[in-house]
């Protein structure tokens, strides 16, 4: 393709400058001839006029004396000019007195003064002599003009030859430049158009080692750098899954990759030239940029329409190309399979959802289930325990009808905790809280567990730590329980340390550190990875039988909610050591710990009037072993069977202290709570709410009703006569007696039986209180009752309680008993046998 030249090309350009200097450089020439010319003229006149004015001076003596002879001297002496001609010296009437050379007369005019001709080749000068005002003569000079015209025409010969020279030389200075510069900047200039129209194999000839040249093989390298970038480009193009169009500022699509024409099913290269509108629904892809604030790198989802008109849902990301560039590129994302998963994924979500609201509800009310009839059974357990005519055989088993009820209860617990946990349901309710007394707490718990198995526990509570502190107590105590008992259980020989300490970080952020260590058997490394997982044990866990493997994985979700993480150390055979830290608020200074009252309360104080207790629950047993307890102490006590009843009996006796179940028929607690709220005075009656659900929007709903507290079941006897007491301002009576404990280190009720326990196994053969040691501190639970059934053969009661310990895995009384026996045989002076 020849391309038009333009009139402004560079060989155009070189053509006029090359003229223009052959116009100039003549001109100038000329210019300077003729001036040069004019100059010998004037310098000759000017020459005979300074002759003659000299001349005539000389001539005006010699005039008034005659001396023709000196004149004719004079005159003489005017030949040495190589220009004269002749000379005449006439007097006043014209007569000539003296000349030299030849020449024509001229009349002579005094009164015209100094006068300059010329004509036939010579300069006629004519001057009257005066002297003294007298007028003498004249003086006639002719100056030869044959050598000024010789310089004339040889400077003219000159100047035209250099002209022509110059001329020379600037067309062929010119023509060496095109050839050199120009010529091969223009073809330079068509290969790039050619490239620039699209014609990428177009090769530039130009061979030249100068600027022109290497500006020609720079022009090559960056062509072949283009194609390979071209080719690049359209290898992304082709290679590309997403949809690419561009689109220049009339709203037109310049280029679409071969995704976009699959996508859409237009043939390929049919869109170009097409309005963007014919590809978009709804939004149009600029406004789409303008909406976004000139680029949308985030995307936008729009619709393209295909060549079918079925629409097409895409993530379209749109940019102006180069800047300000009014060009637009779109890059958009078939959305079609995402929104596929996406419904997927929310159907699955929506049913994973359904099935986790199913499972809470099943676990709610499987606690719910479990916890009354609990209730009634840890309730009547406390209940027998007050019959001081019952025997020590019977209060141990209720004793352990309790702890076994309060080890359920734990189970379910930590099932429960677990499913909130899964479901996001937990939460965390910090409190202010006496650190120490946490610590003092946890140290009763487990000393006597540790010192039964022969393990020394150590407490250290670093100086630095605050006394007050705000966080989740309960959920600070659980982990702690947790990591102790497992401290416990998996170690045989050695010590167990519980050490706490307090930092301040740069953020003057407080942080909470605590490290249980312990000598015992240690966890494998490949076992620690998963060790957190729920329901997952290690070895010696699964060896030894017990606990869900729920324990690790409560204590680390509880601990990341609060802000840490559990860290593991541990060898085989070297012990273990779990640390964890968590941020802590610095507590108010005026809080005061408050020790929970553990003695048995016995009756009211005499000086106060017999409170009424109102009992509403639909359940009978639990209702009565509340008010026989409650009576026992000197209540007045009345009992509902749902919330309607209470309402009633609350109009009609006006009690002190409503004791509210939440779930029940007719009317729940909820409802009858509000009810009485609303009624003229019914603020002046304190509730407390009796519930079973274990879950904490139940529990916040519940406070959120107006009861004073709330008690879950099963209920703690101690616990119930506690916030009673703070809902009333009671004051109790109290036994010596120890009321029992809702935690799994409570400790068994003293009483002879024991002895005769002990004395029985002080008579046992030393191998055989040994391999019972051994069972014991191992948990080999086999083993355990083949040796129980062997001392059945020498008392079957006490067998069966030995039995009975064993069954409910309280290893610790086990050794307790075992370890007392042989106390009371060394103090007696005998030995093991």
């Amino acid at each position: 393709m020849m391309l038009r030249r333009p009139f402004h090309s560079i060989r155009t350009k070189f053509l006029l400058v090359g003229l223009a200097a052959v116009l100039l450089s003549g001109s100038v020439s000329f210019f300077l001839a003729a001036e040069q010319r004019r100059q010998l003229e004037q310098q000759l006149r000017s020459s005979a006029v300074n002759i003659a004015n000299q001349t005539k001076f000389v001539m005006a003596p010699l005039i008034a004396f005659d001396s023709r002879d000196e004149m004719k001297k004079a005159l003489e002496l005017l030949r040495t000019n190589p220009d004269f001609a002749y000379a005449r010296v006439s007097d006043g009437t014209g007569t000539a007195l003296a000349s030299v050379g030849s020449a024509a007369p001229i009349r002579c005019d005094a009164k015209s003064g100094l006068q300059v001709a010329d004509g036939g080749g010579l300069l006629r000068v004519s001057t009257p002599i005066v002297d003294g005002g007298t007028t003498w003569g004249c003086f006639q000079l002719g100056i030869s003009e044959a050598r000024s015209q010789r310089d004339a025409k040889r400077l003219w010969t000159i100047t035209i030859l250099a002209s022509l020279m110059t001329i020379l030389v600037t067309l062929a200075s010119g023509g060496y430049l095109a050839r050199s510069i120009a010529y091969p900047v223009a073809r330079l200039a068509e290969a790039v158009s050619r490239v620039e129209h699209g014609e990428w194999d177009t090769q530039i000839e130009v061979g030249s080692g100068d600027e022109v040249g290497q500006l020609a093989r720079g022009f090559r390298s960056m062509i072949q750098e283009l194609r390979r970038t071209k080719t690049y480009v359209e290898d992304i193009l082709h290679s590309m899954a997403d949809s690419l169009v561009v689109v220049d500022r009339e709203g037109k699509i310049r280029t679409a990759n071969p995704a976009t024409y699959s996508l859409l099913g237009y043939g390929e290269g049919t869109l170009l030239g097409e309005r963007i509108e014919r590809i978009t629904s709804g939004i149009e892809l600029l406004d789409a940029a303008r909406l976004q604030g000139e680029e949308s790198s985030s995307g936008i989802e729009v619709e393209y329409v295909a060549q079918n008109g079925v629409k097409i849902p895409v993530l379209a990301s749109v940019a102006r190309m180069g800047g300000h560039s009014d060009t637009v590129i779109c890059m958009a994302q078939d959305l079609r399979e995402r929104k596929r998963a996406e419904r997927e994924l929310l159907s699955a979500k929506e049913a994973a959802e359904s099935s986790n609201r199913a499972k809470s509800a099943f676990l709610a009310n499987m606690s719910h289930e479990i916890r009354t009839p609990l209730n009634a059974i840890m309730g009547y357990s406390q209940l027998m325990l007050r019959d001081s005519d019952l025997g020590w055989g019977a209060k141990e088993n209720l004793n352990i009808i309790n702890r076994s009820g309060v080890h359920l209860l734990a189970l379910i617990n930590d099932i429960l905790d677990m499913s909130k946990i899964e479901a996001g349901q937990v939460g965390l309710n910090p409190a202010p809280f006496d650190l120490p007394d946490l610590v003092k707490d946890l140290e009763v718990m487990f000393r006597l567990r540790a010192e039964t198995k022969g393990l020394k526990l150590d407490v250290d509570i670093s100086p630095d730590c605050r006394r007050s502190i705000e966080s989740d107590m309960g959920k600070l105590r659980q982990v702690l329980v947790n990591l102790l008992g497992n401290a416990v259980k998996f170690t045989e020989r050695g010590s167990i340390r519980l050490r706490m300490s307090m930092t301040q970080r740069e953020n003057r952020e407080l942080w909470l550190s605590a490290r249980v260590e312990d000598s015992g058997l240690g966890i494998a490394a490949e076992e620690q990875t998963g060790l957190f997982r729920p329901f997952v044990q290690s070895q010696s866990g699964r060896n030894l039988q017990g606990g869900t493997g729920l324990g690790l994985a409560i204590s680390q979700q509880f601990i990341r909610l609060m802000g840490g993480e559990i860290r593991l150390s541990s060898e085989v055979g070297k012990g273990s050591t779990f640390y964890f830290e968590v941020p802590v608020q610095p507590a108010d200074g005026g809080f005061v710990s408050k020790q929970m009252e553990t003695r048995r309360v016995t009756g009211l104080q005499s000086a106060q009037p017999a409170p009424r207790i109102l009992i509403v629950d639909d359940e009978p047993n639990n209702r009565g072993w509340l008010t026989r307890l409650l009576k026992i102490i000197g209540f007045s006590m009345r009992e509902a069977e749902d919330g309607a009843a209470a309402i009633r009996v609350w109009q009609e006796w006006k009690p002190d202290l409503i004791l509210m179940d939440m779930h029940m028929p007719v009317m729940d607690g909820l409802e009858a709570i509000r009810r009485i709220r609303q009624h003229p005075g019914g603020t002046e009656t304190a509730i407390i709410a009796l519930t079973a659900s274990a879950m904490d929007e139940d529990r916040r709903a519940i406070m959120q009703s107006g009861v004073n507290d709330f008690v879950s079941k099963p209920c703690q006897e101690h616990e119930l006569l506690q916030k009673m007491q703070a809902c009333l301002n009671l004051s109790y009576l109290y036994d010596g007696t120890e009321a029992p404990r809702n935690d799994s280190g409570a400790a068994l009720g003293s009483d002879p039986k024991s002895a005769a326990i002990e004395d029985l196994l002080q008579e046992l053969p030393h191998d055989f209180a040994r391999d019972l040691q051994l069972a014991i501190q191992n948990g080999d639970k086999g083993r355990l009752d083949q040796l129980i059934e062997q001392v059945g053969e020498r008392d079957v009661a006490v067998s069966n309680a030995l039995k009975d310990l064993a069954d409910r895995y309280e290893y610790d009384a086990l050794s307790r008993l075992l370890e007392g026996a042989v106390r009371r045989e060394t103090a007696a002076g005998g030995r093991p046998r």
